[in-house]
């Protein structure tokens, strides 16, 4: 899960944390705490992370992930992928390459939290593999890297802030903040359960280095500022369906490039629809 490009303090405590996350998988589960599994699925106009789009066209992210509680800890582990259903041409950005269909990302993730009050806290790893053909202008196996990431969120007020430091460890040695809010705005007891949420993020990048061998910020500074109104429909049980209009205003240059469709130029605002699907169970 550690290439040998990261420097040898960095493969330690890369390796140590996924050792650490095994043996918190084991003791959970032997402590018989609560486990809850989940699929998710979103379906989105284009896949932007961070501020920067990295496909243009429809797009499918799936995502499973097991949960286990025990007290106030919890671990989380999963896998998440980018699949590309619109195939685009030249000079689109397409991670998995220009006139093609498939995955173009396939990650693997794993989440040490504790709560305490109204905190909760998280540290983190997420392992990033890219599958594009970079001779099609996609993204292909050079990029593949790993990120530590450390994350504070407050549960119980109005606006549920959260927020994020994320360090790449393999490849860039960036440092990427993140600040996100979700607060919510009308809720429906009808039948079915409407909730609809406001959410905010805002970027900020450090240490940016380049060039990048996938798409990176131009510079340090703010990236992208975000607001998302989301709608969420409980369909049956667990069993959920939400619809979210994001509307980003960019901020970086590279953002702002990146933003821009058919390739050239620039844009300031950028705005795509996503509609997703999620089914949670526990025992």
């Amino acid at each position: 899960m550690c290439e040998a490009r990261g420097s040898p303090s960095y493969q330690l405590v890369c390796r140590s944390l996924w050792c650490l996350l095994l043996y918190a998988l084991i003791s959970v589960g032997q402590a018989r705490g609560q486990v809850v599994g989940r699929a998710d699925l979103l379906l989105g106009s284009r896949y932007v992370l961070r501020g920067l789009t990295r496909s243009v066209g429809w797009g499918a992210q799936p995502e499973l992930s097991l949960l286990l509680e025990h007290g106030p800890a919890h671990l989380s582990i999963g896998v998440w992928a980018s699949y590309q259903i619109q195939a685009v041409g030249a000079p689109n950005v397409v991670e998995v390459g220009y006139g093609r269909h498939g995955f173009g990302e396939i990650n693997v993730w794993g989440q040490l939290g504790y709560d305490y009050e109204d905190a909760t806290g998280a540290l983190g790893i997420v392992r990033y593999t890219f599958h594009g053909d970079p001779s099609l202008g996609g993204i292909g196996r050079e990029a593949n890297t790993t990120e530590l990431y450390a994350s504070l969120g407050f549960r119980n007020k109005y606006a549920a802030p959260r927020f994020e430091l994320w360090r790449d460890v393999s490849v860039t040695h960036a440092w990427y903040v993140q600040a996100l809010s979700a607060t919510p705005i009308i809720g429906w007891p009808g039948h079915p359960l409407v909730f609809v949420t406001l959410e905010a993020s805002i970027g900020l990048s450090l240490s940016q280095p380049q060039p990048s061998s996938s798409p990176a910020f131009a510079g340090d500074g703010i990236t992208h500022v975000r607001i998302s109104p989301s709608t969420q429909v409980v369909l049956h049980g667990p069993l959920r369906a939400t619809l979210t209009y994001n509307l980003q205003l960019n901020v970086d240059p590279a953002v702002k490039r990146l933003a821009a469709s058919r390739g050239g130029g620039s844009r300031n605002l950028l705005g795509w629809p996503q509609v997703g699907l999620s089914l949670a169970t526990s025992r």
